[in-house]
């Protein structure tokens, strides 16, 4: 049986109906964006748990992005601590805002559209 660096099960079912497992990467990025689009509070056994990128900062201004830098970071240092050496950076394409955690190896890129809200992979014709 092959060793995964990260298992993430989901609420659903493959095409063989059984249940969706995502592993190594793809986990990763999951969690990842789940924990930027959870609001604090919503994790009654974790309230701190959540950067509420929606919530918080979806109406905010290039002089918080620092704040959000170190909120993403220590939100994945504390709830995602198998990440190692993780960094954050932040940078804006017009009115997106590009996420960026490197842990040792992979650098997951995240894009974040306030006017419509919407969270996706960043890809390269995003940076261009």
């Amino acid at each position: 049986m092959a060793t995964h660096v990260a298992e993430e099960h989901l609420l659903s079912v493959n095409s063989y109906e059984e249940p969706k497992v995502l592993y190594d990467h793809n986990a990763i990025y999951t969690l990842i964006i789940r924990l930027l689009l959870l609001d604090p509070g919503k994790d009654p056994d974790r309230p701190d748990k959540g950067v509420g990128l929606l919530s918080l900062y979806r109406y905010s201004f290039e002089s918080d992005i620092d704040a959000l830098r170190l909120r993403v970071k220590d939100q994945i240092k504390t709830y995602l601590p198998d990440l190692i050496s993780v960094d954050v950076n932040l940078e804006v394409f017009g009115s997106t805002l590009g996420i960026y955690v490197k842990t040792e190896n992979v650098t997951y890129g995240i894009k974040f559209d306030p006017d419509s809200g919407e969270v996706a992979p960043l890809t390269l014709d995003d940076i261009k």
